[in-house]
């Protein structure tokens, strides 16, 4: 290959490259038995407003049949809001962290219906101001 062809090649190949959106992910599994902890914190991950969030989860068992269930959830919250939630359950402003607007609920187990699993596929909604 000559000099002119190695140069216009890996100029093709680095344009083919930045065409292409890069994108890292995290596929996490987790195991939590026999845990009365009123927040169990997951992961902390850099979830953005263009991203996608599928969330998998299976072998549902709880132990208290007498749960509302609709305080048993997951959510996404940033660092930051956190620390304000934690400071309004502190002040007494609200008594579990659902309550507060600070926080996304993703799925709630009152939606199970009766399933021992469930899978979604949540996508940030930007509001268009």
């Amino acid at each position: 290959m000559t000099k002119m062809g190695c140069s216009r090649f890996s100029f093709f190949i680095i344009l083919l490259v930045a065409l292409f959106p890069s994108s890292l992910s995290e596929i996490p599994f987790f195991e939590i038995r026999n845990d009365n902890r009123p927040i169990v914190p997951f992961n902390q991950f850099g979830f953005t407003h263009k991203g996608l969030l599928e969330l998998g989860v299976s072998k549902i068992s709880l132990s208290n049949s007498n749960l509302d269930l609709s305080k048993v959830s997951f959510f996404l919250c940033t660092l930051d809001s956190w620390l304000h939630v934690i400071q309004q359950l502190e002040d007494g402003e609200i008594w579990c962290a659902l309550q507060s607007d600070l926080i996304k609920s993703i799925y709630s187990f009152n939606s199970l219906n009766g399933k021992d699993s469930f899978s979604i596929l949540y996508k940030e909604e930007i509001d268009a101001d």
